[in-house]
């Protein structure tokens, strides 16, 4: 009895020091990163689609990160986002360059894989982002002027798909690449062959995340 009291008490003891130094670890992390941005069109690619371009803008925000000693985690944060593309035209006013800006928020669910040190790894995940375009503007060589989202042409609110991965160093340093695809569309109109043309939001960013706080 006495050696069975011992083995539980040493093995317990294991559990909890083992346990101690796998704990959870949650940041708080200040991001910064380039879009290249354009939109996805619904309609078969022909020789009379609109003729959309990718455009960089720049986004920014901070994300709550949490790893598990079990190597999963999430992250779920707000962004100031710009997003958009540039229309070629061949008239007197040049490429007409779309720019949007939104507020973000994401959710997205993350796997580690754990590199020399326990610190660094490499991070994969999948989730959900939502945003809400507070304004825009359309912008080319002649004018500039603010997109009416009060129409049925432009539309404010954006949900889709988020893919990631990236870097993780020392737990204080991250570089990450996004893409993120849309299922609402963003823009109706219709392509120069007089078809309806369903415009939604495609983006790659490629970001850099500073540790702010460590909870």
């Amino acid at each position: 009895m006495k050696k069975f009291s011992l083995i539980l008490f040493f093995t317990l003891t294991a559990t909890f020091l083992q346990a101690q130094v796998n704990k959870t670890k949650t940041f708080l992390y200040a991001n910064a990163g380039l879009n290249l941005a354009t939109f996805y069109q619904s309609t078969p690619k022909t020789e009379a689609e609109l003729a959309f371009r990718n455009i960089f803008v720049p986004e920014g925000g901070i994300s709550i990160r949490a790893e598990y000693p079990t190597l999963i985690g999430f992250e779920t944060g707000l962004n100031f986002s710009q997003k958009g593309t540039r229309l070629e035209s061949s008239d007197s006013l040049g490429d007409t360059r779309y720019k949007l800006n939104y507020v973000t928020a994401f959710f997205d669910g993350l796997y580690y894989f754990q590199l020399q040190g326990n610190n660094n790894n490499v991070y994969a995940g999948v989730g959900l982002y939502g945003g809400y375009a507070v304004n825009g503007k359309a912008i080319n060589d002649v004018t500039k002027t603010d997109i009416d989202f009060d129409g049925e042409t432009w539309k404010k609110f954006d949900l889709g798909l988020q893919l990631k991965t990236g870097l993780s160093l020392n737990d204080k340093l991250t570089v990450g690449v996004n893409y993120d695809l849309a299922f609402l569309k963003t823009l109706t109109t219709k392509d120069l062959a007089g078809n309806e043309n369903n415009c939604r939001n495609s983006i790659l960013t490629v970001s850099l995340g500073i540790r702010l706080l460590k909870f």
